[in-house]
Formats: structure tokens, sequence, C-alpha cells
């Protein structure tokens, strides 16, 4: 979900405006969720909890990026020379490539 304000109103202290918003679910296989290099940094982080990693889902490109997620959005709620204040990004699960900034 991404949401994208205008600037305040003129009066002053006046709130930001929402001035577009766009959702989509993203239920496809992800290619950066096959990325091999995955599967190692995964298995290490459940190792210190004596825990398995099964990479089943992995291996079926389940999951997705932010990055991946967050590219179509943006590019239909904004326009490519149009200057931002404010977006807002919300997701409901956690992003599959670690370490990744999604702005």
């Amino acid at each position: 979900m991404v949401f994208r304000s205008g600037p305040p109103r003129a009066r002053p202290g006046a709130a930001l405006r929402l001035a577009g918003g766009c959702r989509q679910l993203f239920d496809n296989a992800s290619a950066t969720a096959r990325d091999p290099r995955l599967q190692v940094y995964l298995s290490d982080m459940v190792a210190p909890y004596g825990l398995a990693y099964h990479d089943e889902v992995r291996q079926a490109g389940l999951g997705q990026s932010y990055a991946e997620m967050c590219q179509p959005l943006i590019e239909s709620l904004v326009a490519a020379d149009e200057p931002i204040d404010l977006l807002v990004l919300a997701f409901g699960m956690h992003d599959l490539r670690p370490g990744q900034a999604s702005s």
C-alpha cells in the first residue's frame, strides 16, 4: 500500500493532505526469492538457535522484496518529474531481501 501526501493547506498549522493512494497484492513468484544467497543467509540466521532452515519456500519463489513491490506502485501514483514530499509504504509481511533499503 502506498499513500502520497501533498503540501499542507495555506493556513498555518494545517495538516498534510492526502493526495493519492493505491494498493496491490503480490501473489506471484519473485525472482529475488529464488536467489541462492538467501539460503546461506537464512541458514546462518537460525543456526544460533539450534533450528534447521527449510529451503522449500525460497525455492518455490515465495515472498517478495519491498523494492520489487514499491516500484510499480510508485510509478502508478507519481509522475517521474513530480516532486514528492512524503510517501508512506505499508507492508503486510517482512522483506525477503534483508539488508536492502526500500528508499
